[in-house]
């Protein structure tokens, strides 16, 4: 998970604030993905990777009961500054006993899928699927590298590695200037491999698709047009 965002969380907050309308994450990103939850008035939602509670705080506002998780205990305690009334949690790998029986109507994985290695992450999904409740849904928003590897944004830039493959590691910057962040944790994986390691954790893939600026939004949004650089799941 976003075990090294701890050392990025405020430049990571500046990064993915609300009020960044240029910020592809937020416009192409969490708001589809938020979106792709529906009504959340009375549910339970867990955040899987919450980082600094940037989509839980949204999530609340929506009426839901938002528990968050995130390996980063420095992250952790980031999301319980900026909402304090929240339940944040450290993860430590076993999430149906860190919830005690609660009984799980959402799951979001927001940018955190992208950075957990295949071996981990089967054992996560099957995990989720134990702990959603009847008629529940799993949502993620992930890095779009089968379509966007190699291209740089304004804000964000997935370099190329020559020869990738699934499970490399790769570099991707978020943001510009001073406030740029460079990680190396981000793992390669394409549309296939993302629909194997659900469908093998017993989920039933709903949706799949690249969220693509509107034409109302102008000509500057071409390059994000011709290379979605996300994609978002939806998964029963």
């Amino acid at each position: 998970m976003k075990s090294d965002y701890g050392k990025f969380s405020d430049q990571y907050m500046h990064y993915t604030s609300d009020e960044n309308p240029t910020d592809l994450e937020l416009r192409l990103g969490r708001t589809p993905a938020l979106a792709a939850l529906g009504s959340l008035q009375g549910k339970c939602v867990l955040d899987f990777g919450c980082g600094p509670a940037t989509n839980s705080r949204r999530l609340v506002k929506s009426g839901a009961r938002v528990i968050g998780f995130d390996a980063d205990p420095i992250v952790i305690k980031k999301a319980r500054q900026q909402d304090t009334q929240g339940d944040y949690r450290v993860y430590r790998g076993l999430l149906a006993k860190e919830l005690g029986g609660v009984c799980i109507d959402c799951i979001l994985m927001s940018f955190s899928y992208c950075v957990i290695p295949d071996r981990e992450v089967r054992y996560i999904l099957r995990d989720m699927r134990k702990i959603l409740g009847e008629g529940g849904k799993l949502v993620i928003i992930e890095p779009n590298q089968e379509k966007a590897h190699g291209v740089q944004y304004k804000s964000l830039h997935y370099h190329r590695k020559e020869g990738v493959q699934t499970g490399d590691f790769v570099d991707v910057t978020l943001g510009t200037g001073k406030n740029a962040i460079l990680l190396h944790d981000d793992i390669y994986r394409r549309h296939c491999d993302y629909r194997q390691l659900l469908e093998e954790a017993g989920f039933k893939i709903q949706k799949m698709e690249e969220p693509t600026p509107d034409k109302v939004w102008g000509d500057e949004w071409e390059l994000v047009r011709k290379y979605p650089p996300f994609l978002l799941i939806v998964a029963t």
